[in-house]
Parts: C-alpha cells; structure tokens; sequence
C-alpha cells in the first residue's frame, strides 16, 4: 500500500511529493495519514478555502489558474489571486509552493504582474 511506502520512505528523511490531477478532497485526509509531505493540488477544482483546512499539515504545490486568470484575467486580478493563495494557504515557517505555467495563449502583462507579486510575497509570512 501507498500508506507503507510513503512511511518507510520517510523514515529515511525523503520527503514524498505526490501530482495529482482533479477534485481529491476526498481523498486528502488519506493521503496525509498516509505519508505524503507535499502534494501538487489543483485549486481551481478544489477551492482556495477547502484547500486551506490542510495548511500546515502537508505542503500545497498549487498552480496560479493557466486556463482562465493567466491568459484571460487582468494584472490586477492576478495579483489579488497570489496574495490570497499565500493569505489562505501559507504559514511563515513554509507549507506553499506557487508554480505558474504561462502557456499559450498568454497575456504577456500577466507574466510580468506575476513575476511583481511573488517577488512582493516570497518574504511576507
């Protein structure tokens, strides 16, 4: 079982890092119990606020919206977004990974926005 590997690698000090794709809220008091240290969430089908029940019990890798806030939101919205996933989601000993994948299409504008706001948050907690 997961439950099994993930202990006996952690018991080596290896953290597990576990990608997951779609809706796992189910499932994420299991992971946790289980061993994982981080996992790679998608907020946009989980929830800011749902996710943030687990902060400080696992790390959060989560992606700043590709599909929507990215190519199609405004600077200012993508700034308000990061600020509210480090709100929500961080502690000041760690506990958040903020990845962005600026694909295609991309606003250009919201790269640079990007880039301005985690510069501003990567020392806030």
């Amino acid at each position: 079982s997961y439950r099994k590997i993930f202990r006996y690698v952690r018991s080596e000090d290896i953290h597990v890092y576990l990608h997951s794709d779609g809706h796992i809220l189910e499932v994420m008091e299991d992971l946790i119990e289980s061993g994982i240290s981080i996992i790679n969430v998608e907020e946009q089908v989980n929830g800011m606020e749902n996710l943030a029940k687990y902060r400080g019990r696992v790390c959060l890798d989560v992606y700043v919206d590709p599909q929507h806030l990215l190519p199609f939101g405004t600077s200012s919205e993508v700034k308000v977004y990061v600020r509210r996933m480090v709100q929500l989601l961080s502690l000041k000993s760690g506990g958040l990974m903020i990845r962005a994948e600026p694909n295609l299409p991309i606003n250009l504008e919201n790269v640079e926005a990007l880039c301005q706001v985690m510069e501003e948050v990567m020392w806030l907690q």
